[in-house]
């Protein structure tokens, strides 16, 4: 039998949405209010057994989650003590981090260690003591030198290992290609903080399936707007950020049949706006503030400024996203707040912005990179080969089935490459299936 439906979940801070899609429309809906008196879990359930006779039609299960647009919320909830290993050539101390963590009754200790030192297994038994006697269990270990380094940052997991067995938990976050460091420092650690509250709810649904019999593979929405699996996502939890905003991007487009298109949307205080392709928002911009922290891009929604505002500004910023030679239709999502303005193009208003996140959700493609080294004498399609026969392990071994899959190659340049080699990255997308 074929399985034609998917299940899409939104856990929001204040409701949960629910959908049961097919072909960009869906079946059955239900939207809930957030209480204390009923879990995620129950909910889930809940809104399968009104659709009990479609369990075998389920082909994916795609949750979009707005946990880390709650990241002070998580942090009073679950104040983290955190150890951070800092393998750089300075000694600057993440104080902004720290304040965070310690104004929700959480702990950041940071042991600083310059790259190439030799660490004993007495030095890693002090260290080891240090964080104990903190009450702490989570270990993140980051370098300067992500790429060539790795070996050291494995040593050091070793030693603390051997110094204390199973007390730590070890978190780290590979840079394939080059990032800022301390962009990347902010990630993580704000990553860590996220880690049990995202896993946990995926853990609720992905039990509520299994208990019904449902053995779906379960996908989380990143912010660009794509599916990926559950172990890529709990390793950097930050590219779930504002995945609502991406699948509503992508829904609307799909909804109108505005492959092409400039979205204007409000968030909180602000307007935001996006250029959509393909039926799917682009990326861009280079940072962005979470919470105060510079993290880094590209992510949608990069276009963005308070509401109060001059009229012409909102005019220039719709046109600065607009790549073609004519005026692209615009999709306003504002709620009204572009009904004053003159706008050259034709303006398409979405009445619900639910429908939008579950059909974006449902049709929302899924995207994986692969990295591999080769020594620069090496031809690019021995590497091409490499990566294409790792990416076609990895997909089967994961249960994931595409159509339409896409292949892009790019060679990269990294600041700390060696001499003599040749990176490259393959990048797959295709639709679920």
């Amino acid at each position: 039998m074929d399985r034609l439906l998917d299940l899409i979940v939104y856990a929001g801070h204040n409701g949960f949405h629910f959908g049961l899609c097919c072909q960009f429309d869906w079946i059955a809906r239900r939207s809930v209010d957030v209480t204390p008196e009923r879990s995620l879990y129950e909910e889930v359930t809940s809104f399968l057994l009104t659709a009990a006779d479609l369990f075998d039609r389920i082909g994916k299960i795609v949750l979009v989650t707005d946990i880390a647009a709650r990241f002070p919320e998580v942090l009073a909830e679950d104040p983290k003590r955190i150890g951070y290993i800092r393998i750089a050539p300075d000694q600057y101390t993440p104080e902004y981090m720290m304040k965070l963590v310690s104004e929700a009754g959480g702990e950041l200790l940071v042991e600083n260690i310059r790259p190439g030192a030799i660490l004993s297994q007495a030095d890693a038994a002090g260290a080891a003591g240090k964080f104990l006697a903190a009450g702490i269990s989570d270990i993140v270990i980051l370098s300067t030198f992500q790429i060539e380094h790795t070996h050291e940052r494995q040593m050091i997991r070793d030693l603390l290992s051997r110094a204390a067995p199973d007390s730590f938990s070890f978190h780290t976050l590979e840079a394939p290609e080059y990032e800022s460091f301390l962009l990347l420092e902010n990630r993580l650690l704000a990553g860590v903080c996220l880690k049990d509250s995202l896993s946990r709810e995926t853990r609720q649904v992905e039990s509520a399936c299994r208990n019904l019999g449902i053995d779906s593979p379960v996908f989380l929405l990143s912010g660009e707007g794509y599916c990926m699996d559950l172990a890529t996502a709990l390793r950097d939890p930050l590219r779930c950020w504002q995945a609502d905003h991406a699948a509503v991007l992508i829904g609307a487009s799909r909804l109108f049949g505005l492959p092409d298109a400039v979205a204007a949307s409000s968030r909180e205080d602000h307007i935001v706006i996006d250029r959509i392709k393909d039926h799917h928002p682009v990326a861009m911009g280079r940072t962005k503030q979470f919470f105060g922290l510079q993290v880094s891009g590209p992510l949608t929604g990069a276009v963005e400024f308070g509401r109060t505002r001059y009229r012409q500004r909102v005019i220039d910023a719709i046109g600065a996203v607009n790549t073609e030679p004519g005026p692209l239709p615009i999709i306003d999502i504002t709620g009204g707040i572009l009904d004053d303005l003159e706008l050259e193009a034709q303006r398409f208003a979405l009445d619900s912005r639910t429908s939008a996140l579950i059909t974006g959700a449902q049709c929302a493609p899924f995207r994986m990179d692969f990295y591999g080294t080769a020594p620069a004498s090496g031809t690019d399609e021995l590497l091409r080969s490499s990566l294409r026969e790792e990416a076609a392990r990895w997909l089967e071994s994961s249960g994931i089935r595409l159509r339409t899959v896409t292949e892009e190659y790019m060679n990269l340049k990294t600041r700390y490459r060696k001499e003599g080699q040749l990176r490259m990255r393959l990048r797959v997308t295709g639709g679920l299936r």
